[in-house]
């Protein structure tokens, strides 16, 4: 559709609209419009996920992805790596960095025998989804809810310090050790 005269249209080539017009035109809440006016591919996805209420674009725990995980966790009594999963669900990633951290399952991929799902990593400023990873399902902790509750009552994200990091100098002598 062809935005209203008062929008200011140009000249443009036959069967294209000019850029302006486009960004003057009123877009649908669902689509993603770039400075070029194209739509982005992942608007149609997007727009079918309802969004939370943390504002995270479908995800319910945006507000702990991409946050450290307690070290003190001990597993089978705080966590589990056996159990279902299911998307929506907080699961602990354990990152490149060897830190470990929240994240929350988006989807099941594979066959439907494999045990594998897509993970949100880190999230943008806005609660968006960020980086999203391909986990084996038993590489994933789930959280127990006490434990759960136990960390948003000692202040959650703000109770758990960054892991120290050992600094390596990069030298054929530095073994990595302290």
């Amino acid at each position: 559709p062809m935005p209203p005269p008062s929008v200011g249209v140009t000249a443009a080539a036959p069967g294209t609209v000019p850029i302006e017009a486009v960004r003057a035109a009123p877009q649908a809440p669902s689509q993603f419009v770039d400075e070029e006016g194209f739509v982005d591919p992942r608007a149609k996805k997007e727009s079918n996920k309802l969004n939370s209420l943390t504002g995270g674009y479908g995800l319910k725990n945006a507000a702990l992805i991409d946050e450290f995980c307690p070290l003190d966790w001990v597993e089978n009594k705080d966590f589990a790596r056996q159990g279902p999963l299911s998307p929506g669900q907080l699961v602990m990633v354990s990152r490149s960095d060897g830190s470990v951290k929240f994240g929350e399952v988006v989807q099941k991929i594979g066959l439907f025998w494999q045990d594998a799902w897509e993970v949100v990593v880190t999230k943008s400023p806005t609660g968006a989804p960020g980086a999203i990873r391909k986990e084996e399902g038993v590489m994933l902790g789930r959280p127990k809810p006490d434990a759960i509750a136990r960390y948003l009552a000692a202040g959650g994200p703000a109770s758990v310090a960054a892991p120290e990091v050992i600094p390596f100098d990069g030298s054929v002598n530095d073994a990595g050790y302290v």
